[in-house]
């Protein structure tokens, strides 16, 4: 195989695979934003910018869309704390996980999949089609050198 064939995104998925983890992952994306909704983790943020959208003031949208700024943020930062939840259990060692440990995970795993759970929330939330950006962003990558100039 050329140099050239491996800067590709195809070297590592075919279309066809491509389009079948997109069906599969706007699936997942889709269940992990309706569970955080229908669990109420999204209540009173979509109630504020409801009602911000509907307040009888000239700048209602933009209120609404600050409100949207401000959620988003609380959203990441609760991605950053599984982040930090996942450190720690390395640090102590990868124990056992304490909600998964019957399945065999580790506390490492729980939290990588509590980060990724989140995000899917979070991309759900945001209309986005995060599995296409990230798609496209696998096809940049795939045409980056080695290292592209960092040390890790």
């Amino acid at each position: 195989m050329s140099e050239e064939q491996k800067n590709t995104l195809e070297h590592y998925l075919t279309p066809e695979v491509q389009e079948r983890i997109e069906y599969s992952f706007l699936q997942l994306q889709n269940a992990c934003h309706s569970n955080a909704v229908d669990k109420g983790f999204w209540e009173e943020d979509q109630a504020v910018v409801e009602v911000l959208k509907s307040a009888p003031r000239v700048d209602a949208a933009t209120l609404a869309a600050k409100a949207q700024e401000n959620i988003t943020s609380t959203k990441l930062m609760l991605i950053v704390s599984e982040s930090a939840e996942a450190l720690e259990g390395l640090r102590q060692g990868n124990p056992p996980s304490d909600k998964l440990h019957e399945w065999g995970h580790t506390q490492l795993e729980e939290e990588l999949a509590d980060i990724v759970v989140r995000v899917l929330d979070l991309s759900g939330f945001l209309g986005f089609n995060l599995i296409k950006a990230i798609l496209r962003k696998m096809a940049v990558n795939a045409k980056r050198p080695y290292k592209h100039g960092k040390k890790f």
